[in-house]
């Protein structure tokens, strides 16, 4: 089996009281919710130049084209 690339670089993460810290040290729940974020704001782009817009509801989300 492949050996596994070791990480030789940090990926700093913004934290609220404006300070920064080493993703890697993240827990598992906190990197996942982070890789949710990033992955939304990459579609929501993506489907923008499209021309999608996504609609939120309190209950639905929904994909729409303008």
């Amino acid at each position: 089996m492949a050996e596994k690339k070791k990480i030789t670089h940090k990926i700093l993460v913004p934290t609220k009281d404006g300070g920064y810290v080493d993703f890697n040290d993240l827990s598992e729940e906190q990197k996942q919710y982070i890789r949710k974020q990033v992955f939304t704001r990459f579609a929501d782009s993506y489907m923008a130049q499209l021309g999608y817009t996504r609609e939120q509801d309190e209950t639905v989300e929904a994909v729409s084209q303008k």
